[in-house]
């Protein structure tokens, strides 16, 4: 009894070229999260800031 490993062959040959592009959506979107992280960052560091100032004066 032989067993057909094409379908099986089709699935990875799928996969291995999909990782590429997977690997070039994510460091083509890191930038970007990163940017947003930082903004937020600032930009809660600020609030608090102000809070704070609100709370004193």
């Amino acid at each position: 009894m032989a067993v057909n490993f094409t379908p099986i062959q089709e699935v990875l040959g799928a996969v291995v070229t999909l990782v590429p592009s997977l690997i070039d959506l994510i460091t083509g979107i890191f930038p970007a999260i990163v940017a947003m992280a930082v903004l937020a960052f600032i930009g809660g560091f600020l609030g608090k800031i102000l809070g704070m100032m609100d709370r004193v004066f």
